[in-house]
């Protein structure tokens, strides 16, 4: 039960089962099947009996009610009997077979006894359904009064786990989850809470991986560079030949390092969106052809070929950032020529759907591990894990954030023994990025 229908029902329960519990216990009471109800009508027809008895009201005797005899004695003497043809020496029997409640009534000198005849057991019956009234209303209010306390600690016990929660998340501690029962909104709060946390320690443990990947990828060039350097201080390289050589090493350290860092600072601003995209509405087979015409000579030269197949519509126009998208479909050629063998051919597509737009990078070589899929567009990712190699693993990263940029998505499948990256780009707006791996 939701947590708006739980307060309804609360504030439902304590303004009406009140009232209603009030009209059962005054319904059941003003009745003659309890002692309240007896009582009353035993003051009402003593009423009209006495009014009777002093002659102003002849006409409302005897309008008694048919479970009720009445009789009435003068000074011993039997004057009046609804019971028809009851002989006073029947009296006392009659009596002793009743209930009776009897009063005095002075008119005149004349001093009379007034019997209210009741079935025998009727006043004992009637003060059972006395109690029964009462235990209708009571049952009620307690049972509201369970239902308000239970709601109202059910409520009580889930802020108290949603408060808990937020202090040890606002600590910094992160690795507590928060587990809650039901369908309403605090579970839907704590749902949330929790998708929130898990994100918050995904993102603590993506900056601790993100530091450490920096440090192990700048330390490895840097402490090439100072090792070499240290060595020539020392003066190790005694020759003009190994001087130049150690130069050398350092000037492609150098480059290694200012290479890594150039690419560190291109994701940082992707990452933190300080990057200024700059979409133009472009036609896409212009930018296709020329950017392939100077790809495909970059792959020639890795001693490996090239294929392209376009299915897009001759005019077909897009909104996207010329150098983000280079720079993305660049990371990816620059992967597929990494990791597949010399003489290979590396087939690039491009395709449209009503929604997107399509770029797929196929080229052979050795499948990725199931673990190795799940991370490729992770930040300082490498299938290699080689720390003297080119890049940083950001490669596949900004292809995931450019993929954002344009509303799109970022994906890899292994598809008839070859690997197949794609990079979508959004004909609209739909949403926010997702990347998937699958292996087929």
């Amino acid at each position: 039960m939701n947590l708006k229908r739980q307060i309804i029902l609360l504030i439902a329960g304590i303004l009406i089962i009140p009232l209603v519990s009030i009209g059962i216990v005054f319904t059941i009471l003003m009745s003659h099947e309890t002692a309240e109800g007896l009582a009353f009508e035993y003051r009402h027809n003593s009423h009209l009996i006495q009014g009777w008895l002093n002659g102003d009201q002849v006409d409302a005797f005897p309008a008694i009610k048919a479970d009720q005899d009445i009789l009435i004695e003068l000074d011993g003497r039997l004057v009046f009997s609804s019971i028809s043809e009851l002989k006073p020496v029947q009296l006392a029997q009659t009596l002793a077979k009743h209930d009776v409640l009897s009063s005095w009534y002075r008119v005149g000198d004349a001093k009379y006894r007034i019997y209210h005849l009741y079935p025998a057991q009727s006043w004992q019956t009637a003060t059972n359904n006395s109690k029964f009234a009462l235990l209708v209303p009571t049952t009620l209010i307690l049972f509201i009064a369970g239902m308000a306390a239970w709601i109202l600690r059910s409520m009580h016990f889930k802020v108290k786990q949603l408060v808990k929660t937020t202090q040890t998340i606002a600590r910094g501690d992160l690795s507590q989850s928060l587990t809650m029962e039901g369908n309403d909104e605090f579970y839907m709060l704590a749902e949330s809470l929790e998708s929130m946390r898990q994100q918050l320690k995904d993102d603590q443990d993506n900056r601790t991986r993100l530091l450490m990947g920096i440090s192990h990828d700048l330390k490895t060039p840097l402490a090439s560079i100072k090792g070499y350097v240290q060595a020539i201080r020392d003066g190790l390289a005694k020759t003009d030949a190994t001087r130049a050589k150690y130069i050398d090493i350092i000037a492609v350290k150098s480059d290694l390092l200012d290479s890594r860092i150039r690419a560190l600072i291109e994701f940082v601003k992707l990452e933190t969106s300080q990057w200024q995209v700059n979409k133009k509405n472009q036609i896409l087979n212009a930018y296709i052809d020329t950017w392939f015409a100077e790809l495909s000579n970059d792959i020639e030269v890795s001693s490996r070929f090239t294929e392209l197949s376009n299915s897009l519509d001759t005019n077909l126009k897009l909104n996207f950032d010329s150098a983000l998208l280079r720079r993305a479909l660049e990371n990816l050629v620059s992967n597929a020529i990494k990791y597949s063998p010399i003489e290979s051919t590396i087939r690039l597509a491009v395709s449209n759907t009503e929604h997107e737009i399509q770029f797929r990078i196929h080229n052979t070589g050795a499948p990725y591990s199931e673990e190795q899929q799940k991370s490729l567009f992770q930040a300082f990712y490498r299938a290699d894990n080689g720390r003297n190699k080119d890049g940083m693993g950001l490669g596949l990263t900004v292809v995931e954030k450019v993929a954002q940029l344009h509303s799109g998505q970022a994906n890899y499948q292994y598809l008839n023994k070859l690997h197949v990256f794609s990079l979508t780009l959004a004909k609209s707006q739909p949403g926010r990025l997702t990347h998937r791996s699958n292996s087929t």
